[in-house]
C-alpha cells in the first residue's frame, strides 16, 4: 500500500527543474581492454558513448539524501543503468554536488551520500561500463571559487574532498574516472561565460591560474590516496570547461605522477546557437558545420596530435520540436567525433520538453517509464559510431513482481473526454483531492481496459483551472501504465502553454485525476498501483576468487560466500559485442565453485560471479567487486626423462595447447621458493638445456605453461615435479681381464657420484641384472665372480 515514506516531499516537474549549468555529455566505442595496462587512449577507445545522470546528484535544492529527487527526477536504480547501457553506452557520467553533503572547517562528506553515490557507480560497474565521477555546481564561495582572495580556502576545499572520494574509491578499477572541478569560473560577473582567450583580462588571467593551482591540487590529493588511484585517468577543464578555457596559453595541465594518465576535459554544445541557445536557430543549416569543425581541428591541434586523450565530457542539441534537424546534427557532431576518436558524453537532464527555456530541453530517457523520449535520436548516435544496440520503446514494471495497491475494481465506463465518479483517482483520505506526492517515483498507475485507449485528466479546481488528458506510458494487453512523469509532463506542458509561466508549487495537490478518453468510449475493470521499488532486495556484491584451475578448454572457478542469497550467476565478458553473457546460474548459498567448458586453449576470459536473490519469481542481482582474468591453459607436465652432463640438464615436458611459452622454475631449499630458470618461447617449444649445475647435486624442478595477451602474462599451473641428479653418464674403460668364473673391470670416474651399480645383461630373460655395488665414488674398478666359463 502507498506510505508516507515513499513520498517526493520535495517533487519537482522535470520540465520545470532548476536549470543546471550550461553542460553536456557524450563518447566513442571499441573492444573491451584490459585497463589497468591500458594507455589513456585505448580507454578512450573502448568508453565507448556516454551518457550524463544529469539533474540528480548534482541537484542543490536540498542536503542528505532527498537531494537525489529534489530537482524532478526519480531515484536512481539499476533497471535505469541497465536501459543506458542497453541502448549502446558504455560510459556513464555522474555529476555530483558534495559542498551541502559536507560538515565542519574538514569539509566531511556525510558517510550517506558518500555510501548512495557509491551505490550508483556499482550500478554502472555491474554492467562493465566506465564511470565519470565529478565535483559539480560547487564554484561557490563557501566551497571553492578560482580568485586569488579565495584559493587557500579553495585549495583546502578540493583537497578533502578529492582525498575522501578517492579513499573511498581506492579498490576501484580504471573503469572509474575522476573529473577535478565542473566548469569552474567566475560565477556571477561578466567574465563568468566569456573571455577573450588569447588575451584574457586581469580577473579571467587570475582565474585561470587558480583553476591550474586547484586542477594540481585535485590530482595530488587523489594520487596521494593510492591503490587504483595511483594509474587512473584524472580528466582536467580549463576556464568554464570551454574549448577557449582549454585552449587559452594561460592553461596548463598538472604535473603528475604517471605519464600519460591525464586528459582534458572539455563542454561543448556546438554550434551554440542551434544546440543551447534557446534564443537561437532549430535548424542545422550547412553554415554551422564550420562551428563543429572548429571544435575538433582546435582539440586536435592542441592537444590530440600532441598525444594527450580529450573527453567531451556534455555535449547535446536542446530539443525545439525539430526531430529531423537534430537527427542531421548527430550525425554530422558525432561523425566528426568518431574522426577524430574523442568520446563524448551525452547530456540528460531528463525535460525532453522545456517552454520556459527551450534551451534547456535536454530530456533523453524518461527515468520513470525507462524509456527514451526520441529513440531516433539515440539510434542515429550509435549507427554513426558503429555500436550495436540502441533504444526501444517503454519499458513497463512486471505486475507479477510488484506490490499492488488496488485503487478500483468492477466495471465502469467512460465516455470520450468524459467523467465517471467510480474512476476518479482518490487520496489516501479517500478524498478526490488527489496530491501528486502520493504516487511514488517508481510506481505505476495501471488500467485495465477495453475500447478506446484510456488517459487520465489531470485538473485543478482551483483558479487557474487548467486541464489535460495524459496519455499512458504504454498500453497493451488491455493494460494502460501511467507514471508520476506522465502526469507531471503533461500536466506542466498545458500549464505553461495556458498560463505562460512556471508550474506553482502548490501543483502537488492538482485537485482531481480520473480516467478519461481523447478518442472513444473506454471499459475499466481494474484501477492499481504497482509499485516496484518495494520488491528489489539488497544483494550483497559477491567476490569472485583469483585462484582458479584450467583443463585447457574449461576451468573451475571459485568464490566467497554471499549470505542469504539464492544462489550465483557466473558470467564471462563478451569483448566483441562489449557485453557480459551469462555462462552459468549456480543454487544455493553455499555452493562456492563451479566448472565451465567449451573455450578456444590459449584464450583469455574475464569472469565476474553476481549472487542474486529470488523473489516473488523474479531474480535481483548484487554487484560485482572483482574480476578474474583467466587464461585458458592445462596443467603443465614435466617429464621424468631428462639427461645430464653432471654439469646441466636436458629436460623435457608435455606439450600445452595455446601457450605463448613455458617457464622453467626450480626450488630453493634453503630459502624455500621457487625461482625462475628460464623462459622458452613457443607452445611447440617443449625442451630446453640447463647450465651450470654442481656435479652431485639433486634440484627439484617444474614448469609453468603461460599466456601473453598484450602488455601482460598469465600463468598455468604446474601438475608434477622433477628430481633430477646431476651425474653425468657412466663409461667403461676398453680393457678388462678375466678369469675362467670372473671378470675384472674399470670405468671412469664420475664427479659427484655416491658410487657405482654394475649390471649384466641375461639374454635368457632379456632383462639387467645388478651383480655389484660400488659405494665409493673414488673405486673405479671391481671384480666380478661366480661367471660360467665360456660365457660372455
Amino acid at each position: 500500500m502507498l506510505t508516507k515514506s515513499k513520498r517526493l516531499l520535495s517533487f519537482v516537474l522535470s520540465a520545470f527543474m532548476l536549470m543546471t549549468a550550461m553542460c553536456m555529455e557524450n563518447a566513442v566505442t571499441a573492444d573491451a581492454v584490459d585497463v589497468s595496462s591500458a594507455s589513456a587512449f585505448d580507454i578512450m577507445e573502448d568508453m565507448g558513448t556516454g551518457w550524463n545522470l544529469g539533474n540528480t546528484f548534482d541537484a542543490t535544492a536540498a542536503t542528505g539524501l532527498d537531494a537525489e529527487t529534489s530537482w524532478g527526477n526519480p531515484r536512481t536504480t539499476q533497471a535505469m543503468i541497465d536501459t543506458v547501457k542497453k541502448a549502446g553506452f558504455n560510459s556513464v557520467r555522474i555529476p555530483v554536488s558534495w559542498g551541502i553533503h559536507t560538515s565542519g572547517s574538514d569539509y566531511t562528506i556525510d558517510s550517506a551520500w558518500m555510501s548512495r553515490v557509491k551505490a550508483v557507480v556499482d550500478y554502472c560497474f555491474n554492467n562493465d561500463m566506465y564511470v565519470i565521477l565529478n565535483i559539480h555546481h560547487d564554484t561557490d564561495k563557501s566551497y571553492y571559487y578560482p580568485t586569488s582572495d579565495y584559493l587557500e580556502q579553495s585549495k583546502k576545499y578540493v583537497s578533502s574532498v578529492w582525498t575522501q572520494i578517492a579513499s573511498e574509491f581506492k579498490d576501484y578499477d580504471e573503469h572509474l574516472i575522476f573529473e577535478t572541478l565542473n566548469e569552474p569560473r567566475l560565477v556571477g560577473t561578466d567574465d563568468e561565460w566569456w573571455f577573450y582567450r588569447d588575451d584574457p583580462n586581469k580577473a579571467a588571467s587570475d582565474a585561470i591560474s587558480c583553476i591550474n593551482t586547484l586542477n594540481q591540487t585535485a590530482v595530488d590529493a587523489i594520487r596521494g590516496q593510492g591503490g587504483k588511484n595511483s594509474n587512473r585517468l584524472i580528466m582536467c577543464p580549463g576556464y568554464c570547461a570551454s574549448i577557449d578555457g582549454c585552449t587559452t596559453p594561460n592553461f596548463k595541465l598538472p604535473t603528475d605522477t604517471v605519464s600519460n594518465r591525464l586528459v582534458v576535459s572539455v563542454h561543448a554544445y556546438t554550434p551554440y546557437n542551434f544546440a543551447l541557445n534557446a534564443n537561437g536557430t532549430s535548424t542545422f543549416s550547412d553554415n554551422l558545420k564550420a562551428e563543429v569543425d572548429s571544435l575538433f581541428e582546435q582539440i586536435n591541434s592542441k592537444y590530440l596530435s600532441q598525444n594527450i586523450p580529450v573527453i567531451i565530457g556534455e555535449v547535446s542539441a536542446s530539443n525545439k520540436n525539430n526531430k529531423n534537424e537534430r537527427i542531421k546534427w548527430v550525425d554530422y557532431y558525432y561523425g566528426k567525433a568518431k574522426q577524430y576518436g574523442v568520446p563524448c558524453m551525452l547530456w540528460d537532464n531528463n525535460a525532453y520538453n522545456n517552454p520556459s527555456n527551450a534551451g534547456e530541453a535536454h530530456g533523453h530517457l524518461n527515468r520513470s517509464a525507462l524509456s527514451w523520449y526520441d529513440p531516433n535520436f539515440i539510434n542515429e548516435i550509435m549507427s554513426v559510431l558503429g555500436i550495436s544496440g540502441g533504444a526501444s520503446g517503454a519499458q513497463i514494471p512486471d505486475l507479477s513482481a510488484c506490490q499492488i495497491t488496488t485503487l478500483f475494481s468492477g466495471n465502469a465506463q467512460v465516455t470520450q473526454w468524459g467523467y465517471s465518479e467510480s474512476l476518479v483517482i482518490k487520496n489516501e483520505a479517500g478524498t478526490a483531492d488527489y496530491d501528486m506526492r502520493e504516487l511514488g517515483t517508481e510506481d505505476f498507475i495501471c488500467v485495465k481496459y477495453s475500447g478506446a485507449t484510456p488517459g487520465i485528466a489531470v485538473q485543478k479546481t482551483t483558479e487557474p483551472k487548467v486541464w489535460v488528458i495524459a496519455e499512458p506510458v504504454k498500453a497493451e494487453n488491455g493494460i494502460a501504465y501511467f507514471s508520476q512523469k506522465t502526469l507531471a509532463s503533461a500536466y506542466g506542458a498545458a500549464y505553461e502553454s495556458s498560463v505562460g509561466s512556471a508550474v506553482p508549487s502548490d501543483f502537488y495537490d492538482i485537485g482531481q485525476c480520473y480516467i478519461s478518453s481523447k478518442e472513444g468510449t473506454v471499459n475499466v475493470t481494474e484501477i492499481l498501483i504497482a509499485s516496484t521499488a518495494a520488491t528489489e532486495p539488497e544483494v550483497p556484491a559477491a567476490a569472485i576468487s583469483q585462484t582458479y584451475t584450467s583443463t585447457g578448454t574449461g576451468f573451475t572457478l571459485n568464490w566467497a560466500k554471499v549470505s542469504g542469497v539464492t544462489g550465483y550467476n557466473v558470467y564471462k565478458y563478451d569483448g566483441a559485442n562489449s557485453k557480459w553473457v551469462l555462462v552459468k546460474t549456480v543454487t544455493g548459498a553455499d555452493t562456492l565453485s563451479t566448472t565451465v567448458s567449451g573455450f578456444t586453449p590459449g584464450s583469455l576470459i574475464k569472469f565476474k560471479v553476481n549472487a542474486y536473490i529470488q523473489q516473488n519469481g523474479k531474480n535481483y542481482e548484487g554487484s560485482t567487486s572483482d574480476y578474474l582474468y583467466a587464461a585458458a591453459l592445462a596443467n603443465a607436465k614435466i617429464s621424468t626423462n631428462y639427461t645430464s652432463t653432471g654439469t646441466s640438464y636436458t629436460l623435457n615436458w608435455d606439450k600445452v595447447q595455446g601457450a605463448t611459452g613455458y617457464i622453467l622454475y626450480k626450488f630453493d631449499g634453503i630459502n624455500k621458493k621457487w625461482v625462475k630458470v628460464k623462459t622458452v618461447t613457443g607452445a611447440s617449444t617443449t625442451s630446453t638445456t640447463v647450465t651450470g649445475i654442481t656435479p652431485g647435486s639433486v634440484i627439484k624442478y617444474k614448469v609453468n605453461a603461460y599466456l601473453t595477451k598484450g602488455t601482460k602474462t598469465y600463468y598455468g599451473k604446474t601438475s608434477d615435479f622433477l628430481y633430477a641428479a646431476a651425474i653425468a653418464p657412466c663409461s667403461f674403460k676398453s680393457s678388462y681381464t678375466a678369469t675362467t668364473t670372473s671378470a675384472s673391470v674399470s670405468w671412469n670416474k664420475v664427479p659427484g657420484a655416491t658410487g657405482y651399480k654394475i649390471y649384466k645383461y641375461d639374454s635368457a630373460k632379456k632383462t639387467w641384472v645388478l651383480v655389484k655395488t660400488v659405494t665409493s665414488a673414488s673405486t673405479t674398478s671391481a671384480t666380478v665372480t661366480g661367471l660360467t666359463s665360456g660365457t660372455a
